[in-house]
């Protein structure tokens, strides 16, 4: 594997975690203030805009600069992927946390 490879590959899962982490912040804002179907599936096109626009971004870089192509996508996407289910599972866990001492504060 060369050098170049190697960097597309880490610059590739780093963009990818990147809008996964933008990606929990528009649903943890969509969670908060939205209480209608609508808003939810708004935001969740907003999360596919912004998950095809990282994709986009990365296929327009490597065919300008003439880098490799496929390593570069294929990490953005794991990226994406991974860090999604992580920021996820972390957001469930914050709302589970707040939800648990809510319901301690009505029973007292």
């Amino acid at each position: 594997m060369e050098t170049i490879q190697i960097i597309c590959i880490i610059a590739g899962i780093a963009a990818g975690l990147a809008v996964a982490f933008i990606n929990m912040q528009i649903t943890k804002k969509s969670y908060k203030t939205s209480n209608s179907a609508a808003g939810i599936m708004g935001a969740n096109v907003l999360r596919l805009i912004f998950d095809f626009a990282a994709l986009a971004v990365g296929y327009l870089i490597c065919r300008s600069c003439d880098l490799p192509m496929i390593e570069t996508l294929v990490a953005i996407a794991v990226g994406l992927s991974v860090g999604e289910i992580i920021f996820l599972r972390i957001l469930i866990n914050k709302i589970k946390k707040e939800n648990s001492e809510k319901n301690e504060e009505r029973s007292a």
